[in-house]
């Protein structure tokens, strides 16, 4: 009988911690991509101003 409750016990925790390690995976992987498009937005703006800046002074 005790045997059985500790199996249980065991099974729940590590449910528990799978569930958990999943959020905080799905979580980092959401940070890095945000991270990716703040930094390519950057240099798509960076860009189109170069463009515009040398088409200023160009005419």
């Amino acid at each position: 009988m005790k045997n059985k409750w500790l199996i249980s016990v065991i099974g729940c925790a590590a449910t528990l911690f799978g569930g958990i390690a999943t959020m905080v995976s799905n979580w980092a992987e959401e940070r890095k991509t945000e991270e990716l498009i703040n930094t390519k937005i950057k240099e798509a703006f960076a860009e189109r101003d170069e463009k515009e800046s040398d088409e200023d002074n160009g005419s």
